[in-house]
């Protein structure tokens, strides 16, 4: 029996010549940056030293709109919320009562919230790996093209198609681990979501 043609488009023959034998997480991860233009998750988010040892461990939720806008809180065990625009960071330490605004993003340029909130072609930033399936999921390996990106590793796992983790390794040998749960895709998120008016009374301090 003859065999239906098959047309081959660039990004899939791409996907192939990176990893031949599975290239399933290289495919959803294009397909979150090019694809998915709003996104949030509940997170579970580790800090691990060099010898794995616990350091911190952290839980809240974030919701992002590509490209370059995010809101970041964390609600435990302390409470700090992030808010970032294309120009703008802030950064509200609750519990601390103190309120740090940053007029440019490259201030966080290294973190979560600002990898995923970039848009465009992954593989301009990043070299991208196969890592084949961990844990039931599908890894591919992300390395910056710049030197001072914040993060020298960065590992991201899908399930079914969906970011459920992330791995970052900083230049500390300090790894991240994050653990996204009640995800959702392509949102409508209100526009208040993503600005920040700070409490009155609170100082603020000018980075």
């Amino acid at each position: 029996m003859k065999l239906p043609e098959i047309v081959i488009s660039a990004s899939l023959l791409f996907l192939f010549c990176l990893a031949p034998a599975h290239a399933g997480g290289a495919r959803d991860l294009q397909r979150f940056f090019n694809d998915v233009t709003s996104y949030s998750a509940r997170f579970e988010q580790q800090v691990l030293d060099e010898n794995g040892q616990l350091l911190d461990a952290s839980s809240g939720i974030f919701w992002i709109e590509r490209p370059g806008r995010f809101r970041w809180e964390y609600q435990a065990p302390t409470q700090q919320i992030i808010v970032g625009t294309h120009d703008t960071i802030w950064i509200h330490d609750v519990e601390l009562e103190q309120v740090t605004r940053r007029a440019s993003a490259d201030a966080i340029a290294g973190t979560p919230a600002a990898l995923l909130a970039g848009k465009g072609d992954i593989t301009k930033s990043f070299v991208l790996a196969e890592l084949g399936r961990r844990d039931d999921l599908d890894w591919v390996r992300m390395q910056p093209r710049k030197k001072d990106a914040g993060f020298v590793d960065i590992r991201a796992g899908f399930g079914d198609g969906q970011l459920r983790r992330l791995e970052l390794l900083d230049s500390f040998d300090q790894t991240t681990r994050m653990y996204f749960t009640d995800i959702r895709e392509n949102i409508n998120i209100p526009a208040e979501t993503f600005s920040f008016t700070p409490p009155a009374g609170i100082d603020v301090i000018e980075e």
